[in-house]
């Protein structure tokens, strides 16, 4: 089991001090506690994790400051509910309750009827112990009767179900004022209606502060930021307007989305990067507070722009300056109260900034191995190539590497000796930038752009008859070599070198007559030269090719293997049957009490059923790629038999049907072996999850 909490203080407090307040114990046994700190060093997470469960009910204990806590632990046959957390919000804004259990939950079973959640239907999910209940309505601010009926199971058979019904009245209070912005783009395309979305809720009004960052400064801008990004903001840019505008919505309580139009101030001056700050305070909020509470008294402060470098920097703690400003009026106890201006200095959920920037071009750039950058642009408008754009690369100074326009196909290539920081592109008045250096490449990892790098315009590729060889034999080779640029005169010699697997240097070949731009030779080896990896390079000046040649002793199976289990598929959610290893020398003779051994390895199979040719039964986001694992190692017994019943399962949750490799091996006295593969297929070997969406909707997701 495992137990998470968090640790908050109304003021900075060092790691080692804080980490020594609070202990845990079981047992009278004290328990590892891992800490995790904001830099703020006012929240403090901590885990501990592995906590013991004994075949008996027992207690967790916890003590701080003079105070202890103890929380019931359940016993090892015990499955019950531990804890059960109030109605929040998740990472997409949607309220729930999460219900932790003392054990991992069956992810195959039906919950309908199961779990109630006030009045309406609830839409469930399991994860690992927790059941998170998702009201499918608009629930009401108050208290709502969550019920767990009896019959909920957990994931391990012997524990069984939940033996009786649970009966808990959640409360929901009113959502607290929240403001975000819809998107994460920074470029707007130009429109009739350039119009910027936002989401506000629990509020009748929006602050909306504007900051220009002028034409001219942009460049010098992105010097450290993205266009999304917000350091240094007083260098590049000035305050131009506050503006308050009143929010009307049928139900306040709930996100609600508006639009605000921004045509003219993107029209006005193009090529302009403003930041929209979104902001609101007790002045504009419709959360219900108790009959008494002060009225706010706030009043806007005037904007204020950075006229000069001096004041700006803080002196001794970082920031300890700002935070006795910014807290002046600050309450800590009531920090979580939105019914006090407390609640509005330290939310994030009241205040939400984005740059936006009026564009129609959309760029391209992708850079070669030779520092060649290609370029391609676009019209946002129509996604058709834009021509006739000028474009420029510059250095993270600013300076002109390179510059050229686009065809008429809106593609385009620039040269530069230098390392290129930022590309700018004009037509018409419009402007866009795309910063190149290598912290802003999009990320690769998860596409296949292997290849190899052409050495100097060189290409080539050494290949042999086939695939392995054994000492003593020729070893006929072809380099093909591709010059494209002509940068080699015609036969130009081709030297092969030849490494044994200790890297020692065993022949040298040089071809100075080609067949066209084929090279052919012919290497030997002795038959007492050791096998394994041996090494050739085919070598043209500087520039070296290299294959890996495989050099053994092949020896045929002396004895027929099989291994049977008696079926066409194992399905792995009933036991496997018994399955049956055979040996025998092939000139007939009786394998007996040879030792042998099995292995498995599971890959995954596209799950097709004939009837449902249609629908795809693939959990996509489960990928399996399992390491061998030995079933067994024992000895035939007279008759060169083997019987064994062995389970086994993947390492992770499986994506649909798998086919299961096996490798059986029988050994010789000598110590050589014979070796047999077989390969099956499994069936829900462990928790599957089927998806009977069509092949017609690929991005829809059904379960």
């Amino acid at each position: 089991m495992r137990l998470a909490g968090t640790v908050f203080t109304s003021d900075y407090v060092a790691p080692d001090m804080l980490e020594k307040i609070l202990q845990a114990s079981s047992q009278q046994k004290p328990l590892t506690l891992t800490w995790e700190h904001n830099d703020k060093g006012t929240e403090h997470r901590f885990t501990i994790n592995a906590i013991p469960r004994e075949t008996f009910g027992t207690d967790l204990h916890l003590a701080w400051d003079g105070k202890t806590k103890d929380i019931p632990i359940p016993s090892q046959q015990t499955f019950s509910i531990t804890r059960i957390d109030t109605l929040s919000e998740d990472a997409e804004g949607k309220p729930h309750v999460s219900i932790s259990f003392s054990d991992a939950l069956d992810t195959q079973q039906d919950l309908k009827g199961l779990v109630q959640l006030g009045s309406g239907e609830v839409s469930t999910q399991i994860v690992g112990n927790r059941l998170l209940v998702y009201p499918t309505g608009e629930l009401e601010p108050g208290e709502h009767k969550l019920i767990l009926q009896a019959g909920i199971k957990a994931a391990s058979a012997p524990l069984g179900i939940l033996a009786a019904r649970t009966e808990q009245a959640i409360t929901l209070g009113a959502p607290k004022p929240a403001v975000r912005f819809v998107g994460k783009g920074s470029i707007l395309p130009e429109n009739q209606s350039m119009t910027i979305p936002l989401e506000a809720r629990g509020v009748n009004a929006v602050q909306i502060t504007a900051m220009e960052v002028f034409p001219e400064n942009v460049e010098q801008f992105l010097q450290v930021n993205g266009l999304d990004g917000d350091r240094e903001m007083e260098r590049v840019g000035r305050y131009v307007w506050r503006k308050t505008i009143p929010l009307t919505a049928a139900n306040p309580s709930q996100w609600n989305r508006y639009s605000i139009d921004a045509t003219d101030l993107f029209k006005t001056k193009p090529g302009t990067l403003y930041r929209l700050e979104l902001s609101v305070d007790r002045r504009h909020s419709t959360y219900p507070c108790p009959a008494g509470t002060p009225a706010p008294q706030i009043t806007d402060k005037p904007l204020t722009s950075a006229e000069d470098d001096d004041g700006t920097q803080t002196s001794g703690w970082d920031g300890i300056e700002e935070y006795a400003i910014d807290t002046e009026d600050y309450d800590w106890e009531k920090r979580n109260d939105a019914c006090t201006d407390s609640y509005f200095s330290n939310s994030e959920d009241v205040k939400a900034t984005h740059n936006f920037i009026a564009s129609n071009l959309g760029l391209i750039a992708k850079q070669d191995g030779n520092g060649k950058v290609h370029v391609i642009a676009t019209d946002l408008r129509t996604a058709e190539a834009a021509a006739g754009v000028n474009l420029t690369l510059r250095n993270f100074q600013g300076q002109t590497l390179a510059s050229t326009v686009t065809g008429g196909d809106g593609f385009a290539e620039l040269v530069s000796p230098n390392t290129s920081f930022l590309l700018v592109a004009e037509k018409a008045g419009d402007r866009a930038y795309l910063k190149l250096n290598a912290n802003t490449a999009l990320e690769t990892s998860q596409f296949d752009v292997g290849g190899e790098t052409v050495q100097k315009g060189l290409k080539g590729v050494l290949y042999g008859e086939r695939g392995v060889w054994r000492p003593g034999d020729d070893i006929h080779l072809t380099f093909v070599l591709q010059d494209r640029a002509k940068t080699l005169p015609a036969n130009h010699p081709v030297t092969v070198q030849l490494f044994d697997p200790t890297g020692k240097l065993k022949q040298t070949v040089t071809n100075k007559q080609p067949t066209g731009a084929f090279y052919p030779f012919t290497l030997k080896t002795a038959e007492s030269d050791p096998t394994g990896d041996w090494l050739v390079k085919a070598v043209l000046g500087s520039s070296t090719f290299d294959k890996t040649l495989k050099i053994e002793t092949v020896r045929p199976n002396r004895l027929k293997v099989d291994l049977n289990y008696g079926v066409t598929a194992l399905h792995g959610y009933r036991e496997l049957p018994e399955a049956t290893l055979f040996g025998q020398w092939l000139h007939g003779g009786t394998a007996s009490k040879l030792k042998a051994d099995v292995s498995v390895k599971l890959r995954e199979k596209t799950t097709e059923f004939t009837r449902f040719t249609d629908y795809a039964f693939d959990d996509p986001t489960r990928k399996l790629d399992s390491e061998e694992q030995q079933l067994l190692e024992g000895y035939l017994d007279e008759q060169g038999y083997l019987r064994f019943s062995k389970g086994f399962q993947p390492e992770k949750p499986a994506p649909g049907m798998l086919s299961a490799w096996f490798t059986s091996r029988v050994h010789e006295e000598s110590g050589g072996f014979s070796i047999s593969k077989r390969k099956s297929t499994t069936t829900r070997l462990s928790i599957t999850s089927v998806s009977n969406c069509p092949k017609a909707m690929p991005n829809a997701t059904c379960c």
